[in-house]
């Protein structure tokens, strides 16, 4: 996948999840792990919808497994918004990735370097929407905080 051959991936996630389906009940978090790789290369190929549907799938699974409060959830909300978001459901976007942050500050605290992305994802969506003081201010609120943690110079700014 990191290696751009989505098409190997794809096929290998598949052969995954047929053996998975054998081994294991549809809520194993391993069946979640593989349904969101397969969604992350959806997403990647612009396969907005098939994405769509494999993120909402794995966020069902991995409430029931882990509880909503869980950093898997999190990561799960923030990509759901990323594709959501691309698909120009942008308040729908804004919802999820707000989803994102309140968990990620309620299992991380509010100066985890998660935090920090939910910012600037929220802010994004804001600025889709035409929120541009909420954007700014979600915006300056994480630039802020990669600033403390990493220093004004650093790469990740």
């Amino acid at each position: 996948y990191t290696l751009g051959e989505l098409g190997d991936a794809m096929a290998l996630n598949e052969d995954a999840l047929e053996i998975q389906n054998m081994c294991y009940p549809e809520g194993h978090p391993l069946v979640a792990i593989t349904l969101k790789n397969m969604a992350m290369i959806e997403n990647s190929q612009g396969n907005l919808e098939k994405a769509k549907s494999l993120y909402e799938r794995v966020l069902r699974m991995e409430e029931n497994i882990y509880g909503e409060l869980h950093p898997a959830v999190a990561s799960t909300l923030n990509n759901l918004a990323d594709t959501v978001l691309e698909q120009g459901e942008t308040a729908k976007a804004a919802v999820l990735f707000q989803r994102a942050l309140e968990t990620n500050e309620i299992v991380f605290g509010k100066n985890h370097p998660d935090i920090a992305r939910n910012l600037n994802n929220l802010g994004r969506a804001f600025k889709e929407m035409g929120d541009y003081d909420g954007a700014k201010s979600k915006l300056t609120a994480s630039l802020s905080m990669k600033e403390a943690r990493y220093g004004h110079d650093h790469i990740n700014l």
